[in-house]
């Protein structure tokens, strides 16, 4: 998105339509009974057209990219479809989805945030760029696999032998994160068997409440702030999740400014976890003052634009392209020329 009105009509959205962040105590969560069972397997709890509308607080109500088949489809047709092929909630999917890489709600989702949707298949030590996991790469396949896997393993498991192959099962005593769990449902054993860790699945928890479960927040922090700390360094917040911004060219780009900035202390920062950061808005011009190739900003990549022709056909003029340093241009992969 080039700066202009459009970008500033979206900062805009962005700050002043979703719902504040608690910068507070956690609330408490049962860690023997994270979600209902209920809730995981209706399949029904929202039609098609809602699940669309619910997407229409991130970037996901626009994004198109290829199914598990090399079907191109919207992201809200993947999430359905995958829901109702493994008999799954599509809100228990939309959680996992702001779970693992806060794509629901977040407005600048980076190409590794897309590829990697679910974190299927990425263990804590695990590259991103091991052969083996290649195929499970891509929002399309991330869905469908991580529902996949919960129906077909996790769940068939669990009615089959009492236990998923991770030992977790109801009334298994299980060491999770130091802390002695005994899941109480078939959801609670399921999610530990996904992500064997506290505070995720804590966080899924709070988030079905938030969303779902009539949970309310009264914090004092709005989602989607940006937030400067003691050092200089602008981050937004995305649930509970800071994003910082890797320069001043990156935030103009954005079309925010210098007045909708926030100084805080780290005793604020601190309620959140460090997150990707953010990137040139798709649409973007840019090219660095020391070299003399223009760049287009698409899906998280920086793709090359060969000549002027290219350029000018485009209808391009040369006043929108963003100038900046090499490193801030270099943040961007590099992608297919034009």
């Amino acid at each position: 998105m080039i700066r202009g009105a459009a970008t500033i009509l979206l900062a805009s959205l962005v700050l002043g339509l979703f719902p504040a962040v608690p910068v507070r105590a956690a609330e408490a969560v049962d860690p023997d009974r994270l979600v209902p069972d209920s809730w995981m397997e209706d399949a029904y709890s929202m039609t098609k057209d809602e699940l669309g509308r619910f997407l229409r607080r991130g970037t996901l109500a626009s994004y198109q990219t290829k199914d598990v088949y090399g079907q191109v489809k919207d992201a809200a047709d993947i999430i359905w479809e995958a829901s109702q092929r493994f008999s799954l909630n599509p809100q228990f999917l939309l959680a996992l989805l702001q779970r693992e890489q806060s794509l629901v709600e977040d407005p600048f989702p980076s190409r590794a945030q897309l590829d990697w949707a679910m974190g299927y298949a990425v263990c804590d030590d695990c590259s991103k760029q091991d052969p083996a996991i290649q195929k499970f790469r891509g929002f399309g396949p991330q869905v469908h696999y991580a529902a996949q896997r919960i129906r077909e393993s996790y769940l068939a498991d669990l009615a089959r032998v009492g236990e998923t192959v991770s030992g977790m099962g109801v009334g298994i005593p299980t060491l999770i994160d130091g802390l002695l769990v005994v899941p109480q449902n078939l959801a609670t054993a399921v999610l530990y068997t996904y992500t064997p860790h506290l505070q995720g699945n804590q966080n899924l928890a709070r988030l079905w409440k938030r969303w779902f479960g009539g949970g309310n927040e009264d914090g004092r922090i709005a989602n989607y702030s940006l937030l400067r700390s003691p050092r200089g360094t602008v981050f937004l917040t995305v649930g509970d999740m800071r994003r910082g911004f890797p320069s001043r060219d990156v935030l103009r780009a954005h079309g925010f400014v210098p007045d909708e900035i926030q100084d805080v202390g780290w005793d604020v920062l601190s309620a959140y976890h460090d997150g990707p950061p953010v990137g040139f808005p798709d649409g973007t011009l840019v090219r660095s003052h020391d070299r003399p190739d223009v760049f287009l900003i698409s899906q998280g990549e920086r793709r090359p634009i060969l000549s002027e022709r290219t350029f000018l056909e485009r209808g391009w003029t040369w006043d929108l392209i963003l100038w900046t340093d090499e490193r801030t241009v270099a943040l961007e992969p590099l992608g297919e020329a034009l």
